[in-house]
């Protein structure tokens, strides 16, 4: 398959060469002639090799979107041998087809195919159709293979599941489905039903057929025929110097035939070429793309306002510069005799292989006052009437296409060519008998008598001649107006199914409008015209006849085919009417809908759906129904449980109310509080609240007594802050009583309030923090946070080292060691490794945290900090130039802090820290001389102290 598409964005149309091919869809903004574009000198030539390029003028509006363009070129597979010439090439606006020499290699895909599938039950099952996966339109069109994208949407081949249940041999049209873009626009839906069922007016062997347009939820669609064979610009090309002459005239005629259908149909195609003629595989023309074709809008005048087309398609202005009439290059309104210049342009090129014109706009051939030259083939009489069609002014071209024809490919009727032979023969028998005459020497007189005789004959039938063709005239008159009564009545019709409301006056009023269409044809006495007709030689009159009563035969049959979709349309409106019915549960209605809608159309594919649906539905109802008996039976109880149910939330209230007292007399922060709940009393109004309502409420009453007991783990944790100790105790009674939460108790974690935080970490000396010593004001030493490393996380460590006060405290507190009297701001010195460790676990236990020696490593990175640069003051041995440091300790906060916020870390005291399994004097003392002073200066501990060792705490993160 061969598909593509017209360029996304609009290209200059100018003074560039589109390479693409002859059929692009080229955007012009509306109110620029394609002549004379915008910005442009007016007489700069456009490209000859785009003049098969259809461009499209956008309607002025703010909304540029391009909805209604449609480049969808399709090319379906051909079929196999039990159905060759029963498909048919689908395309819409711009057009591509594949052809011929590419038949083949689509002909093994789709060969696989049956064109004639058994009408079962799982053909027609719906549901297993998209079980499959496939997806079907309506209930009824199952799509089976994308054949193009364009503009307007995609085109796809699909199967009709009427036509399988029908048994078709055939059962495949094609379907377009609109885009998202175009299905938004506000009058998508009634302009193009609008333009579809102009469409459908123009049954003609001549043209593609439309079926219908319809929607299926968000799905817009439209249904065609399907052929197959090439188009003419394939055929053109393939004959570089023309065709016959009688060729040319049949395809002509035909070409002219679908064009003067239209016409009359009011219907201009306003974008006719090559590209939009086919040739079918049994030499058939047939005319295209008559969707996006335009309704003559002046000639409308006696529609009525509901009828007005409110977005039309035509609009946009669709057109072909090589094809395109002078005036429609100007932007004027398309009529007929635009139609008849491409018609006179496609038949100078099938007579001598090119355009007229080179291919050239009409605007560039006007101003460069060309001629086309008369082709070899063709005799003068024929030339005139081409050269006249294919002028570059409207007023000097034929003002219909009939008047073309009769000049340039003259059709005699079957009656008239009989007399035409016969006047021949006449003639010449009347000839030959005058020589004989002459030769055998009749008399005078019977010559003169016999050349009288055969004038008098020829006399009278030029008269038969003119009163047949008057005949003709009126049976075609007549004929038209019918097929306007008909193309009135469907319309009536079609008005009618779009406003179904399922009720029996609609059926009896629709009953009665389709017996009186379907009654047109057959009620016409149309053969009263030839009992009128002043024609008595049956020669003549029997021919017409004959072709008179083959075309109302054919109009019947197509009529009669119209009726039948129409039914089946109309029980599909039964079946939707009658789900609507059954999901409002008006069973009844609904029941009599499906058995209408089976009525009218037996096999309907949506049928057994419906049916099924409705007794689901009752089904349900049904369900319901005793639903309802059952809830008349618990309202009593319902009654009794919402009293009961205010009582429970009376109850849920106080017990909150009763357990925020818990929290109020504590302190959060971890600053002091004394817990006075009653745990006892809480136990016993659980107690009764349980046995009053756990019958009724057992999940809520369990649900309501788990939070209780939740809301006072929180209030034993709250205390835990300040004393975790005595909260484990607390927590032990609460467990005790309630013991069918005491594994949730016990697990909850009792810890004191922290408040050093992992977020303080690196912010330096503003960001310290202290812990408080349980069951006192005192609190432990000032700390500061070490951001963590690698795999060491975050730590917190003594700001200054230990001082003789703080050490003070823990020997006053546990009697362990005696108190110094040395100044309480220095650091604490001369110490053994046990005492230090004595203060520690005081520290630890008296706090809820582990505090320890910080390690070799912990140290040096809390030292280094961010800066390697050691405190230039700091208090190490130095003897200079008058400069004495080192001869005394100097208090523990003396010196500057580095980054994270520690001071003195190098001399005055030197400070213990663990190294592995030992313990090492680390940072120098004020005995150390200042160069040897630094970060690296490690010494081996004494276990019993001595008065240059010191230290600081580490303390670890929760």
């Amino acid at each position: 398959m061969s598909t593509k598409k017209s360029d996304a964005a609009p290209p200059d149309t100018t003074n560039r060469r589109d390479e693409a091919g002859d059929d692009k869809t080229r955007v012009m903004p509306q109110g620029e002639s394609a002549n004379t574009p915008a910005g442009t000198d007016p007489t700069r030539r456009m490209p000859p090799a785009e003049d098969d390029v259809t461009r499209v003028i956008l309607p002025d509006s703010d909304d540029q979107t391009v909805a209604a363009v449609d480049a969808t070129q399709v090319m379906i597979p051909v079929p196999d041998a039990d159905s060759a010439g029963d498909e048919t090439i689908v395309q819409s606006g711009e057009t591509v087809m594949v052809s011929v020499s590419e038949l083949d290699a689509i002909k093994k895909k789709s060969s696989a195919e049956p064109t004639h599938l058994k009408a079962s039950s799982e053909l027609l099952d719906v549901k297993a159709i998209r079980a499959r996966g496939d997806t079907v339109i309506k209930d009824r069109f199952v799509l089976k293979q994308l054949l193009g994208v364009g503009g307007m949407g995609s085109v796809y081949k699909a199967q009709d599941l009427r036509k399988v249940e029908a048994r078709d041999r055939d059962p495949w049209v094609a379907i377009k489905l609109l885009n998202e873009d175009f299905r938004e626009h506000p009058a998508a839906f009634v302009s193009l039903q609008r333009e579809a069922r102009k469409s459908q007016t123009l049954a003609h062997p001549n043209i593609v057929q439309v079926f219908d347009f319809d929607r299926d939820g968000d799905s817009v669609f439209m249904t065609m025929e399907l052929l197959q064979g090439h188009p003419f610009t394939e055929y053109i090309d393939n004959h570089p110097g023309g065709i016959p002459l009688d060729d040319v005239m049949r395809y002509i005629r035909d070409m002219g035939a679908a064009l003067s259908h239209a016409h009359a149909n009011r219907i201009i195609h306003a974008d006719f070429k090559p590209g939009n003629v086919f040739l079918t595989g049994n030499d058939k023309v047939k005319v295209l793309d008559f969707g996006i074709a335009r309704a003559v809008t002046h000639a409308e005048a006696d529609t009525s306002d509901d009828d007005k087309t409110i977005f039309d398609p035509g609009s946009l202005g669709a057109l072909t510069p090589a094809y395109a009439s002078l005036e429609m290059l100007a932007g004027m309104e398309p009529e007929a005799r635009d139609d008849l210049y491409a018609l006179g342009c496609i038949a100078y090129q099938l007579l001598t292989g090119k355009h007229p014109y080179n291919k050239m706009p009409a605007h560039e051939v006007k101003n460069k006052g060309l001629t086309p030259v008369r082709p070899a083939k063709l005799p003068l009489r024929k030339w005139r009437a081409l050269k006249r069609a294919i002028a570059l002014h409207r007023e000097d071209r034929f003002d219909s296409i009939d008047d073309f024809l009769d000049r340039f490919a003259p059709v005699a009727h079957p009656w008239a060519w009989g007399f035409a032979a016969t006047a021949a023969i006449a003639v010449v028998i009347g000839g030959v008998g005058v020589w004989q005459g002459l030769d055998s020497k009749l008399g005078e007189e019977e010559r003169k008598a016999e050349i009288q005789a055969q004038e008098a004959l020829l006399s009278e039938r030029s008269k038969a001649l003119e009163a047949a063709k008057g005949v003709q005239a009126q049976l075609d008159g007549n004929f038209r107006s019918l097929q306007a009564r008909v193309e009135e009545m469907k319309n009536a019709l079609d008005q009618r199914r779009f406003a179904f409301d399922g009720t029996e006056a609609w059926q009896q009023q629709t009953d009665r409008q389709r017996d009186i269409l379907a009654s047109v044809y057959s009620a016409q006495p149309w053969e009263q015209l030839l009992v009128d007709a002043k024609v008595t030689d049956q020669s003549v009159l029997e021919p017409m006849r004959e072709a008179e009563q083959a075309r109302r035969d054919k109009a019947a049959a197509n009529l009669q085919n119209w009726l039948e979709n129409y039914q089946h349309q109309v029980a599909d409106s039964y079946l939707e009417f009658a789900r609507r019915e059954y999901e409002q549960e008006r069973f009844v209605s609904a029941r009599s809908s499906i058995t209408q809608a089976e009525s009218l159309y037996p096999g309907a594919p949506r049928l057994r759906e419906t049916r099924q649906g409705l007794e689901d539905a009752e089904a349900a109802y049904r369900a319901a129904n005793a639903a309802l008996a059952r809830e008349a039976a618990e309202a009593e109880r319902a009654q009794r449980l919402a009293a009961l149910e205010l009582e429970l939330t009376a109850s849920d209230e106080a017990v909150n109310a009763d357990l925020g007292k818990c929290a109020n007399t504590l302190d959060r922060t971890g600053r002091g509080g004394t817990f006075s709940y009653d745990i006892p009393a809480l136990a016993a109004l659980l107690a009764n609240q349980r046995q009053r309502f756990v019958v009724d409420f057992g999940e809520q009453v369990s649900s309501l007594q788990q939070g209780y007991v939740d809301k006072l783990g929180e209030c034993i944790q709250i205390y835990g802050f300040s004393d975790p100790a005595a909260a484990k105790s607390v927590l032990a009674q609460a467990s005790q009583a309630f013991p069918a939460h005491a594994s949730r108790l016990a697990a909850l974690p009792i810890t004191p309030w922290n408040n050093c935080k992992d977020s303080f970490a690196g912010r330096g000396e503003r960001y310290t923090c202290q812990d408080r010593l349980f069951g006192s004001d005192l609190k432990g030493p000032v700390l500061v946070m070490v951001p963590g490393a690698g795999a060491q996380g975050a730590y917190a460590i003594g700001k200054y080292e230990i001082t003789v006060g703080e050490f003070n405290q823990y020997c006053e507190a546990t009697g362990d060691c005696s108190a110094s009297a040395a100044d309480p701001l220095l650091p604490v010195t001369g110490r053994s490794l046990s005492e230090l460790q004595g203060y520690l676990d005081w520290l630890s236990a008296s706090t809820g945290f582990h505090y320890q020696l910080p390690e070799l490593e912990q140290w040096r990175r809390a030292a280094t900090s961010v800066e390697a640069e050691l405190d230039t003051g700091r208090n190490c041995y130095l003897d200079s130039r008058g400069i004495v440091k080192g001869r005394v300790l100097l208090p523990a906060d003396t010196g500057r802090s580095n980054a994270w916020g520690l001071v003195n870390y190098v001399g005055n005291a030197r400070e213990l820290v663990r190294d592995a399994d030992a313990v090492r004097a680390v940072g120098g003392s004020r005995l150390d001389p200042m160069d040897d002073c630094t970060l690296a200066t490690v010494a081996d501990a004494v276990p019993n102290g001595d008065e240059v060792t010191g230290f600081r705490v580490m303390r670890t993160l929760p």
